[in-house]
């Protein structure tokens, strides 16, 4: 017995549990005729859609790693830049610059004058001592052995004979 609910129709013979809608061979293999070319399309399309996903993440992934690359490329260009920045020697001043050419005009007979007083000479010590440090030199045998000379006058200020 069929049973239904008010105002719905069924199309076709009511199944009973277990059972199987009749068909005919002929129409099943039509419809897979039918439909067998655009299952095939449907593949190749997904097939198709897959590899330009694929495709469009790997070129994400190249555009992203050249990206760190030249980031980390800039960020060790800042860093040899800093390295070269400190390792610059220090500019003397305008007024360093003077006193040393005031004294290097004849330091010799500035240092024997008789009114140089000890007070003088150590003051001239150091301010030839400070700017040799501030050339990278440790002392004034190091300058000597990087200019390739022995300038009696400037080892005498030092003690050196």
């Amino acid at each position: 017995m069929q049973r239904r609910r008010a105002g719905r129709r069924r199309a076709g013979p009511v199944l009973h549990q277990g059972q199987r809608p009749a068909h005919d061979p002929a129409v099943a293999w039509h419809i897979l005729e039918v439909l067998t070319p655009l299952a095939l399309q449907a593949t190749i399309d997904a097939a198709d859609q897959i590899e330009a996903r694929h495709d469009a993440a790997l070129g994400q992934w190249r555009r992203q790693a050249e990206w760190e690359a030249a980031l980390q490329a800039a960020r060790d260009a800042g860093a040899e830049l800093d390295r070269r920045e400190s390792a610059r020697p220090v500019r003397l001043s305008t007024r360093e610059r003077a006193q040393i050419l005031a004294i290097a005009t004849d330091l010799p007979a500035l240092w024997a004058a008789p009114s140089t007083t000890d007070r003088d000479c150590a003051a001239i010590r150091n301010l030839v001592t400070g700017v040799f440090r501030r050339a990278g030199f440790a002392n004034i045998a190091h300058a000597r052995r990087y200019y390739g000379r022995d300038d009696a006058r400037i080892l005498a200020l030092y003690g050196y004979t």
